[in-house]
């Protein structure tokens, strides 16, 4: 049976996201990730390709908005995910940014609190 409360695996992050000079984006996605045609194309006009941390041409802590990513639907912190590209594991508990900068979500400044 399918558990649905689990995390993806550290190799469907790898394939979602990609990282280049410290900055992380969005891979292109294959159509099966999504529930329809229409939404594909939408998420491909939008995000792949672009930078994770922006969000219309904004970076996502100027709104105040928790900086997350959806995954196969559910909502996953932004500093987990990376935690996850770069250890190829999902962290065990709460991670934190050592310089509390939510800007910062460089791998060196990342540690499980």
């Amino acid at each position: 049976m399918h558990n649905k409360t689990a995390n993806p695996s550290p190799e469907k992050v790898k394939q979602m996201f990609r990282l280049q000079d410290g900055v992380f984006y969005w891979r292109s996605r294959p159509l099966s990730d999504f529930k329809s045609e229409r939404a594909f194309d939408i998420w491909q006009r939008c995000h792949a390709l672009s930078d994770v941390m922006r969000l219309h041409g904004r970076a996502w802590n100027t709104n105040k908005r928790r900086q997350s990513v959806c995954i196969d639907g559910k909502s996953y912190p932004i500093i987990n995910v990376f935690w996850c590209w770069h250890y190829g594991r999902w962290p065990m508990g709460k991670v934190e940014r050592i310089d509390g900068n939510p800007d910062n979500n460089g791998i060196e400044n990342l540690r499980r609190a």
